[in-house]
């Protein structure tokens, strides 16, 4: 009977969790992206972010959504992850669930290769693995004594330039 009434009724009990998890989400993002204030998503799934050494990594839970629905794409430096979750519900049942479009959008680090990105979809879980560019290693310049070897100097001001040229340009 109970469960009667607050169906009838359009109260919905749990509103009041989701607008506390959706306002503490967004204190502990501390400036992490928000969802584009010009689109409403019906829900947003939860993404978790993680790094170490050679790469970057973004799960992101999409329980319910089959591979097909899902679409990831980088533009502009930001890894984009949307999509749609589907369902089949009757109006006779109470539904606690969020079903239709998502996006969860990440801007990434100017250090990585994008074209290197990988997915993997399993139980639900969407996980990318964006690697890390290989920053440039310092390379060691050997310093001459003594014999002066041809090379760079030679080529760039000629095989007879004197000392004195070398040292005014």
């Amino acid at each position: 009977m109970r469960r009667e009434m607050i169906r009838n009724s359009g109260y919905n009990p749990f509103q009041i969790f989701a607008e506390f998890d959706r306002d503490f989400d967004r204190i502990l993002r501390n400036g992490a992206p928000e969802i584009p204030k010009e689109k409403a998503w019906d829900f947003l799934p939860a993404a978790d972010l993680d790094e170490n050494d050679k790469a970057y990594f973004v799960s992101v839970d999409l329980p319910g959504v089959k591979k097909d629905d899902i679409k990831v794409e980088v533009h502009d430096g930001k890894l984009s992850v949307s999509g749609e979750r589907r369902t089949e519900r009757s109006e006779k049942g109470y539904v606690e669930r969020k079903y239709g479009k998502f996006e969860r959008v990440v801007t990434l680090p100017e250090e990585v290769e994008v074209e290197a990105i990988e997915a993997h979809f399993e139980n639900g879980v969407l996980q990318l693995a964006i690697p890390k560019k290989e920053l440039a290693k310092p390379k060691k310049v050997e310093i001459g004594i003594g014999e002066k070897k041809t090379g760079l100097w030679d080529r760039l001001l000629g095989a007879h330039a004197n000392e004195s040229d070398r040292v005014s340009n």
